[in-house]
Order: structure tokens, then C-alpha cells, then sequence
């Protein structure tokens, strides 16, 4: 058992420390899947990412090829540069691709994410829905390659500090479809011995009996 164990935590050391990440048909350095992070949380979205590992390439191309003719002795612009596109060079992740790299990585590390949420305390909380966000959310049709959105909107919960405390994709503005996830806020607050003070709502006069079944005695 102890060997067994040993060779388990063997086994992740190594997988953790192996710089390439292998998917289905393909397989990238993790130093990539960092940079989509990275871009991704800056905002870019997915084309324009596949088009900025496209550039990085060409340029890493272009570095090689003046390092050869610099070693050969032939002038750079004597060089036949259409060469890049039969390149090794020439491959990147398409914009699918890099969807489901940033997919995979996130389901990886989904566990650190939400104990880094359920860590967050409330006092203060701010609630709303956002309707840009669920427009990119869907699938693409088969039967005529439509795009299909799934959600109508995006519902956030923030705390005073404008941390994420809770979030969900909706079909409807309707309190059935986030009490639950409310619920799950008050009662992670209630664990830490925190209470919450403050309720901001753009439409408190309408929901504000229904937040007071969650949240007792709050100001709006």
C-alpha cells in the first residue's frame, strides 16, 4: 500500500512538471495554455488569440531562418520566406481549439476556483444580470451551422470588495431560476459568522420581499 501510494504521488510529480499537455488531436506546451489564460483574462477573445500564436510563430520562423543564414553564410533576403506555410512552424490551435484547451485547463482547476469563492466573505452584496456576456455562450447548429445561444443572461453576485461571491447563467430574470444560489451565499456567510448588511439590487422594489426570505433584516 505504501509503495502503491508513493508511486501515485511519483506519478503526479511528474505529470505536473511535464511541460506538454496532450488532447485529443493535438498537443501544446503549458507555457501556451498560460498564455491563453492570460489573454483570455485581459479579454481577448479566441480568434484573436489563434491569430496572435499564428504571429508568434512566424516570427520564432523568421528568427530561425536568420539564424541559418547567418550560420551558412547566405543573405537573409536571399531567402524564400513562402517556406513558413509547409513549416512546422505553420501550426496553431484554432479558435475551437483554443475554446476547449481553456475548457479543459478550467475544468482542471475548477476546485481550486471554487475554493477560492467559497473563501470570500459578504457584508455588502451586489446583484445583477448582464445580457453581453450569454451571447457568446452556445452551440453551432448542425443542420445549418447556426450559432445558437443557450442562455439570455448572465446573474453575478458580488461582495463589497467587487469579488465574484456567486454566479450563474439564466434563461429568465426570475427569482426561481437564483434563489438557490442565494441561499448557498447566506449560508457560506453563516459558517464564517459574517452576516450580510446590505443588499444592492436594480430592481428592489420589486424583489425586495424575496430577498428577505434569504436575507433577513438587510437594508436595499
Amino acid at each position: 500500500m505504501v509503495m502503491q501510494i508513493k508511486r501515485k504521488c511519483c506519478c503526479c510529480y511528474i505529470q505536473e512538471y511535464f511541460p506538454v499537455v496532450v488532447y485529443q488531436r493535438c498537443s501544446v506546451t503549458k507555457t501556451v495554455i498560460h498564455f491563453i489564460d492570460t489573454e483570455i483574462v485581459k479579454g481577448v477573445n479566441f480568434l484573436k488569440i489563434s491569430e496572435g500564436l499564428a504571429s508568434l510563430n512566424y516570427r520564432e520562423y523568421l528568427r530561425r531562418r536568420r539564424l541559418y543564414s547567418s550560420s551558412c553564410d547566405v543573405f537573409a533576403n536571399t531567402l524564400d520566406y513562402s517556406y513558413f506555410h509547409s513549416n512546422i512552424l505553420y501550426s496553431f490551435p484554432s479558435n475551437d481549439q483554443i475554446m476547449k484547451i481553456f475548457l479543459h485547463n478550467f475544468e482542471q482547476n475548477r476546485a481550486i476556483y471554487d475554493n477560492e469563492m467559497n473563501r470570500l466573505s459578504v457584508s455588502s452584496l451586489s446583484c445583477d444580470h448582464t445580457f453581453k456576456i450569454s451571447r457568446n455562450i452556445g452551440l453551432v447548429r448542425e443542420t445549418d451551422n447556426a450559432f445558437v445561444t443557450q442562455f439570455q443572461q448572465l446573474f453575478i453576485c458580488l461582495n463589497e470588495l467587487g469579488e465574484v461571491v456567486a454566479w450563474r447563467l439564466t434563461k429568465t430574470t426570475t427569482f426561481s431560476e437564483i434563489e438557490d444560489i442565494l441561499v448557498e451565499v447566506q449560508e457560506k456567510n453563516s459558517l464564517r459568522g459574517t452576516t450580510v448588511e446590505l443588499v444592492c439590487v436594480d430592481d428592489c422594489c420589486r424583489v425586495r420581499n424575496k430577498y428577505n426570505q434569504v436575507f433577513f433584516n438587510v437594508a436595499f
